[in-house]
Order: C-alpha cells, then structure tokens, then sequence
C-alpha cells in the first residue's frame, strides 16, 4: 500500500485539503476543501445532484482500477452535508 499511497499523494494537488490515513492494508483519503464540489455548488447544482455526479465517477474509476488490479477493493463515501467531508477508500484483499 505504501507505493499506492505514495503515488496517490504526489499526485494530489490539485487544490483538494486531503487528510491521509495509511497502514499496511488500507489508505483513506478524507477529502473537506474540494474545488469540484466548490465548483458545481456555485454553478447552482444542488449537494444531492453533486453527490450523484461524484459517486458516479468514483464508481467508473474504481471499476477500472480494480480491474487492472484485483488485489484492491476501493470506494467513495460521500459527505453527508456540505461542510463534511468525501473519504476515498482503497483496501488491498487477503
């Protein structure tokens, strides 16, 4: 998980506040400043529309991660409420 994780960080900057939780067989990422959210919030798009836009997404792309590499499970948990936060979750199965 450390490459994973380590890749994944060097390649997060653009604009999002991340938190990470990383061990030996799970990364979190909890994500509260998003400019995407930020974005299509001031675009007028409702919390429930831009939860449904960001799970879609994250469901194609885990699709595809997970297909180039079965040893991972990943997921996204989308913030309740606006001031919450998103946590992306990647899992390496036993």
């Amino acid at each position: 998980m450390d490459m994973f994780s380590e890749l994944y960080i060097s390649l997060s900057t653009n604009g999002v506040e991340n938190i990470y939780e990383i061990n030996s067989d799970t990364f979190k990422v909890k994500g509260y400043q998003c400019p995407i959210y930020d974005g299509l919030k001031d675009a007028g798009l409702s919390h429930e529309i831009i939860k449904l836009m960001c799970t879609s997404a994250g469901r194609l792309i885990n699709s595809s991660l997970t297909k180039h590499y079965p040893e991972l499970s990943a997921g996204i948990d989308f913030r309740n409420k606006p001031n919450e936060c998103c946590i992306e979750w990647y899992n390496l199965k036993n």
